[in-house]
């Protein structure tokens, strides 16, 4: 690996430190042709991912709570190619209750994608849906407060399109410094955003017409098992029929990672922003620092 290429995708790991919340697995990327032993099989892989994080700072508290769970259902492999199911959620959660966890939403995602192997990188292409729904909102966000006047309010949002990307193999930079990188980019065939009350609609996701999300993971190797990395991904969104038409997530990560046979663990902190945090129907930007853990499977990276 020359200086310049190592030059090039530091400073674009850098510079990600400055996709969309509605991206579940903006977290795991899946990775099922890092499995290079399989041979061609009908339903030969299941894998699965989840994480749970803390966090602090978040606009009205609301992203306090968070849980996230990724699954890859392998549907046929053959040869250097792949078609796979993908199905993840996050549940979004403040803590304005007795038990310091009152659920707000929840964001599903399903995908069918096509995975194909090559040389340097893994291109793949997929048809996606992903939504956004209500948990409690017959309850105010707030449980602490008096509930004389509440009306329920929601925010609904769903995406329906497709993807395509390509994710790099792992690159070597020095003996105990690795990288990895991908870039993916959505179309949005039809896009929804159900509001009540509707209002603020000079904001809506009804108007998102696609969305890109690119990012690094750089990791030193500590020990045998154990390593530390640094994640970061930015995910801008675009929109028609806006003032601003186009608006950026991202976030940084920092941990230590711990592999096992078939699986491998991250103990992290993350400063993550959303432009829209999708928590009301009025919509408001939020920045959060979270401290969690993550176990997945070593297809997910």
């Amino acid at each position: 690996m020359n200086k310049t290429f190592t030059t090039i995708f530091l400073l674009l790991s850098v510079s990600l430190t400055s996709k969309s919340q509605i991206n579940v697995s903006r977290n795991f990327i899946a990775t099922p042709m890092d499995d290079t032993t399989s041979e061609a099989t009908f339903l030969g892989h299941a894998e699965y991912a989840s994480e749970a994080a803390v966090g602090y700072g978040s606009t009205d508290n609301e992203q306090a709570r968070n849980f996230k769970f990724n699954g890859l259902l392998e549907i046929y492999r053959y040869r250097k190619s792949s078609i796979s199911f993908i199905q993840s959620s996050e549940l979004i959660a403040n803590p304005y209750n007795e038990i310091k966890y009152n659920p707000r939403g929840v964001i599903f995602c399903e995908s069918i994608t096509y995975f194909n192997k090559q040389k340097l990188f893994t291109f793949e292409i997929g048809i996606d849906q992903r939504c956004k729904h209500e948990i409690d909102n017959s309850d105010q966000p707030n449980e602490f407060l008096s509930t004389d006047g509440y009306v329920p309010t929601k925010r609904d949002i769903i995406l329906t399109g497709g993807h395509v990307g390509i994710v790099s193999n792992e690159i070597k930079l020095n003996p105990r410094i690795f990288l990895r990188a991908f870039a993916k980019a959505d179309l949005y065939a039809s896009s929804s955003d159900s509001r009540v009350p509707q209002k603020d609609a000079s904001q809506s996701f009804a108007n998102a017409w696609g969305a890109a999300l690119m990012g690094t993971k750089i990791s030193i190797q500590l020990r045998k098992n154990i390593s530390a990395y640094n994640r970061n991904w930015i995910s801008p969104v675009f929109f028609t029929q806006q003032e601003k038409s186009m608006q950026s997530n991202y976030r940084n990560e920092v941990g230590m990672h711990i592999n096992g046979k078939k699986a491998g663990m991250d103990v992290f902190s993350s400063y993550e922003h959303f432009f829209d945090d999708l928590s009301h129907p009025s919509p408001q930007s939020s920045n959060v620092v979270s401290f969690g853990l993550r176990i997945s499977s070593k297809l997910f990276f």
